[in-house]
């Protein structure tokens, strides 16, 4: 499992939020984007050396490398669904998800699993959603 990043509870952190879904479920990436660099080229350079994981591997939970098809190229990934041709799979250093081929999935090698993802998940404090307050209102 990824070495996931020590951040807790009203820590400060320079970052930006890279992929939102909402208010209540956002994620953000840390604002300095050299170990995301570093990490973008050594993921391609491992990716291109691995072969194909076996289908049996592709279990929810699974670390990986996977093929974003928006900007073609290999991204640090752990699987949470499979299917009969792809796998879901959430980008650990982005916080996106998206379906990928199989074909497009590989291993992930030791020094890629010991660097912390470089985003982490989170939501605004006291948002309610918009039901809640006009049920409030009324």
């Amino acid at each position: 499992m990824y070495n996931w990043s020590n951040t807790s509870p009203n820590m400060a952190v320079d970052a930006y939020a890279s992929c939102i879904s909402g208010p209540h479920y956002f994620w953000c990436q840390q604002a300095n984007t050299e170990d995301l660099d570093k990490l973008s080229c050594l993921a391609n350079e491992v990716a291109k050396a691995q072969d194909v994981i076996s289908p049996e591997h592709l279990k929810p939970g699974v670390p990986c490398l996977a093929l974003f098809s928006e900007d073609n190229k290999w991204h640090r990934a752990q699987v949470t669904e499979n299917s009969d041709k792809t796998v879901h799979v959430l980008f650990v250093d982005y916080g996106n998800e998206c379906d990928v081929e199989k074909k497009d999935v590989r291993l992930l090698s030791q020094n890629l699993l010991e660097m912390a993802p470089q985003a982490f998940l989170c939501r605004l404090d006291g948002f309610m959603e918009s039901s809640d307050v006009h049920e409030q209102i009324n």
